[in-house]
């Protein structure tokens, strides 16, 4: 319900799992290069620091309605 809305805060993720916030980063950069995750939203480093959002693509983006595009099986 909530696809598209997904915040994934690289700190935050690296803090709670005990690898460097650049790891993370990677990580997140080879699930798009993969088709795995498409950003919906990017992240905003002024004053409030707004991760960046995310939707799954094998499941219909509930943020524009956008169906499932399955680009992780063509690649």
């Amino acid at each position: 319900m909530n696809n598209g809305w997904i915040a994934v805060p690289a700190r935050a993720v690296a803090d709670e799992i005990g690898v460097h916030h650049s790891t993370v980063a990677r990580a997140l950069q080879a699930l798009m290069t993969y088709g795995f995750i498409e950003i919906t939203r990017h992240g905003d480093f002024s004053c409030k620091r707004a991760a960046s959002e995310y939707r799954l693509t094998h499941l219909k983006c509930d943020r524009d309605g956008r169906l499932p595009g399955n680009t992780f099986m063509c690649i």
